[in-house]
C-alpha cells in the first residue's frame, strides 16, 4: 500500500443544498427498503433500521435458517450461492465464502467480525460487525447493506483489489484506523467500488484510503477524521483509479478533505469540504473537475494544485481560509492561508462562475509557469492583498481583465503547501 507524509512548505451563507451551502443532516431511515430523500436533506443517512427481518433475495440457491448464534455451526453446511437468515444475538467472528447472510438489523444481529471470500454475488444486510471489522477478498462481488460496522480495532472494511465490493446505507463509526481501505492494485484494470447514503464517522487516518479502483460515491457524509502513524486524518486519500463524488460532504477532518496523490476525480455536483486543513490537494499527476462545489472553513488552503497537477473548477465556492503556521524551509515557520494555491506547473481552469471569499492571506497565489485561466470572482477584494502571480518566466495564464495582481520575482515567492 502506497502512503503519503504530511503537508508541508516549499520555498517557492451556508444552508440548504446550493451550490454554496452545506447540507443538513438526514432524518432516520424507517427500513430496508426505504430510500433517502435527497432534495434538501444532503449526504449521508444514519443506520438502517429495518422493519423486521430483510427479505432474502429469491436467486439464493438456498435458505438457511441460523436461529441463533449457539446454532452457528450450520453455516458450515450452506452451500455455495446460499443464503443465511441469523436470528437474534451475539454472534463470533464468522468467515464465510459465497454464502450471504441476512439479519434484522443492528441492535438484534452483532457480529464480532466478518471475513468474505466471493467468486459469485454475495449479500450482507441487516447486521452489526464489532471488533474485528469487515474483510472482503475474492474475485466476486460484496453487498453490504443496513450494515453497521461500530469499534473495529483496526481498520472498518477492508477490501482487496480483485473484488467488486458495494456499500448501500451503511454506517461506519469509531474505528482506530481506516474508515474503508481498498488495496493498491498492480493490474490494469479498475475494479468498481460503490458507496451510496454512508456515513464514516470518528475513524483514523483516513475516512475513505481508495487506490487503483473505480470509486463512486453518493450521499456519503465523512466526519471527524483522526491522525494516526503516517496517515495524518484525510477524509478521502486517492492513490490513483477514478473518483466520482456527488451529494458528498466531507467535514471536520484533522488533515485534508481530499489528497490525491494520483487518479481522476470527478466532484460534484453538491461536492462540500468544511473544516479541513487544507480542503483538497491535488499531487503529482492528480486531476480533478470540481462543479457546483462548496469549500468551507479550511485551514492553510482550500485548493492546493501540484505541480504536474490539473484542476478544472466551475459553479462553486471557497470561503473563509484561515492561516495555519506550518514548517517552511530549514528550521522556519510560515503562516498560509489561501483560497487557491497552483505550484508551477499546474494546470488551472478557474471559471467565472467560481467566488472567493474570507481568504485569510491571499485569494489565489499563482504561477508564471501555470497553464489554464483564471477568471474567479472575489467578494468583498482587499486591495492590499491581490491575488500573487509569482515567477520569472513570461506566463501564458489567461486573468481576469479588471484582477488585481501582485506580481512577486520567484526570490521573494511566498511559500505554499507543498504536494505529494
Amino acid at each position: 500500500m502506497r502512503r503519503v507524509g504530511s503537508l508541508l512548505l516549499v520555498g517557492l451563507a451556508f444552508g440548504g443544498c446550493g451550490t454554496r451551502a452545506l447540507p443538513a443532516t438526514t432524518s432516520e431511515v424507517p427500513d430496508c427498503d426505504t430510500r433517502v430523500v435527497e432534495g434538501n436533506l444532503c449526504p449521508g443517512a444514519p443506520p438502517v433500521v429495518c422493519a423486521g427481518t430483510c427479505a432474502v433475495e429469491p436467486d439464493c440457491a438456498a435458505t438457511l435458517e441460523v436461529p441463533s448464534p449457539a446454532e452457528v455451526d450450520r453455516l458450515r453446511a450452506a452451500p455455495r450461492g446460499a443464503c443465511a437468515r441469523l436470528g437474534d444475538g451475539d454472534y463470533p467472528a464468522l468467515s464465510i465464502e459465497n454464502v450471504s447472510l441476512y439479519g434484522a438489523g443492528e441492535a438484534r444481529v452483532r457480529l464480532r467480525g466478518l471475513e468474505v471470500n466471493s467468486t459469485e454475488r454475495v449479500r450482507i444486510r441487516g447486521v452489526l460487525v464489532g471488533a474485528q471489522g469487515v474483510s472482503v477478498r475474492g474475485t466476486g462481488e460484496v453487498l453490504l447493506q443496513g450494515v453497521r460496522v461500530l469499534g473495529a480495532t483496526g481498520t472498518s472494511v477492508h477490501a482487496t483489489p480483485t473484488v467488486r465490493l458495494a456499500l448501500d446505507r451503511v454506517t461506519i463509526e469509531n474505528g482506530g484506523g481506516f474508515g474503508l481501505m481498498r488495496e493498491c492494485s498492480t493490474g490494469a484494470a479498475l475494479v468498481e467500488v460503490t458507496l451510496a447514503h454512508v456515513r464514516v464517522v470518528n475513524t483514523r487516518g483516513a475516512g475513505l484510503l481508495l487506490c487503483d479502483a473505480a470509486t463512486s460515491l453518493r450521499g456519503v457524509l465523512v466526519d471527524r477524521t483522526l491522525a494516526k502513524d503516517f496517515v495524518h486524518g484525510r477524509a478521502i486519500d486517492l492513490q490513483g483509479g477514478t473518483l466520482s463524488a456527488t451529494a458528498t460532504l466531507l467535514s471536520n477532518g484533522a488533515e485534508a478533505g481530499l489528497l490525491a496523490s494520483g487518479g481522476v476525480a470527478t466532484l460534484g455536483p453538491r461536492f462540500y469540504v468544511d473544516g479541513h486543513q487544507p480542503g483538497v490537494v491535488l499531487g503529482k499527476a492528480s486531476q480533478a473537475w470540481l462543479n457546483e462545489f462548496a469549500i468551507k472553513g479550511a485551514r492553510g488552503a482550500g485548493l492546493v494544485v501540484g505541480p504536474s497537477g490539473r484542476a478544472v473548477v466551475s459553479k462553486g465556492s471557497i470561503d473563509a481560509v484561515a492561516l495555519v503556521a506550518v514548517p517552511s524551509g530549514v528550521g522556519g515557520v510560515a503562516e498560509v492561508g489561501d483560497c487557491i494555491e497552483a505550484a508551477g506547473g499546474a494546470h488551472v481552469d478557474v471559471g467565472p462562475d467560481v467566488f472567493l471569499s474570507g481568504c485569510a492571506r491571499r485569494p489565489a497565489v499563482l504561477d508564471t509557469a501555470n497553464t489554464g485561466r483564471f477568471l474567479a470572482g472575489l467578494r468583498a477584494p482587499d486591495p492590499a492583498h491581490p491575488v500573487v502571480l509569482q515567477g520569472d518566466e513570461p506566463t501564458s495564464l489567461v486573468l481576469a481583465p479588471d484582477l488585481a495582481i501582485e506580481k512577486r520575482p520567484r526570490a521573494a515567492a511566498l511559500p505554499i503547501l507543498a504536494t505529494p
